[in-house]
């Protein structure tokens, strides 16, 4: 496994929309892995909310982007398989992203404070 990127625990992700810088996943990988650690008092805010997405490019240089993957989170949720508050993660098949540009957007209701760690495999 390999860290493809890390933000700390301390990070804020501000409310609003944010899209990410374009980035290319490395060839030989079989999948990526989004982590996110949000604070305790994030998690139980119940007014909390985050849509997660990936897209990549449709074609080398067409600066055209198609969505790929992502998920909704919302703050207070609790697992029904632990009793607590779930941490937000996603593992993908890398299928068409080695190689491809991708980029991240992030939709956020109010700013959260989490780290997050991106993986491969």
């Amino acid at each position: 496994m390999a860290t493809l990127l890390t933000l700390p625990g301390n990070t804020v992700l501000p409310a609003g929309a944010f899209t990410s810088a374009n980035f290319t996943f490395p060839s030989g990988i079989n999948s990526v892995t989004t982590q996110f650690a949000i604070s305790s008092a994030d998690l139980a805010d119940a007014a909390a909310s985050m849509t997660f997405e990936l897209w990549r490019e449709t074609s080398p240089g067409s600066g055209l982007f198609t969505f790929d993957h992502g998920f909704t989170w919302k703050g207070g949720a609790v697992s029904p398989k632990t009793g607590l508050a779930g941490q937000p993660s996603m593992t993908v098949d890398v299928g068409p992203l080695a190689n491809t540009k991708c980029q991240v957007r992030l939709t956020l209701s109010k700013s959260i404070t989490s780290g997050v760690t991106v993986t491969s495999a």
